[in-house]
């Protein structure tokens, strides 16, 4: 009861703040919690350390990329393939987590009947893939509303200077999905997401 208080907490707070910063560092809190209190259950600590990695990959490279330019297509582009390539390497983390360690608990002895993919990981995966479209569609709109700065003409290109729908609510979308990622957190403390995920079940 008390994870799902933290998490409803979480889940509000992703949703209103407007603090991308913030609530990056407040999911990161959230997965690092997640770790110390399934310490023991390898599935669940294997796969924290490696989402706060890869966000924490993410969070530098935004913090090394001008947020600011001309023209300002090119900076958008840069920032959107940042979260492009983070979505794509949580996807093949959480994908590849189980057979990677099998094979690494092998090599070293080890047991690994009990290392496989959970149901809490299918549905992570599943948010990834939404955080994986919208990241797609806004750097596809940002190219297509700059299509003066990619050679064509600016008489052709005006028309679609007003595909802008994405770009104003990629904030609000994104806030949403991190809501949905705070539920996806606290699912790994239920019995039930920790078992093998199998598609006959």
């Amino acid at each position: 009861m008390v994870h799902f208080f933290f998490v409803l907490a979480g889940v509000l707070l992703a949703i209103q703040l407007h603090d991308h910063n913030f609530t990056t560092q407040l999911v990161i809190a959230a997965w690092a919690f997640l770790a110390i209190s399934n310490r023991k259950i390898e599935n669940t600590l294997h796969l924290c350390v490696g989402v706060i990695l890869i966000y924490l990959c993410n969070v530098l490279a935004l913090a090394i990329l001008p947020q600011f330019g001309d023209p300002q297509v090119w900076v958008n582009n840069n920032i959107y393939l940042v979260h492009i390539a983070t979505d794509i390497t949580l996807m093949a983390f959480i994908l590849f987590r189980a057979p990677l360690t099998r094979k690494l608990y092998e090599r070293l002895g080890k047991a690994t009947k009990h290392i496989h993919l959970t149901n809490a990981d299918v549905g992570l995966i599943a948010i990834v893939m939404a955080f994986l479209v919208v990241d797609l569609t806004a750097a596809i709109e940002n190219l297509v509303r700059n299509l003066e700065h990619l050679g064509f003409s600016e008489d052709f290109a005006k028309q679609f200077w007003d595909y802008n729908w994405v770009f104003y609510h990629f904030a609000d979308m994104k806030r949403i999905l991190l809501g949905l990622e705070f539920l996806a957190i606290w699912s790994y403390t239920t019995k039930v997401a920790q078992k093998k995920f199998s598609i006959s079940a």
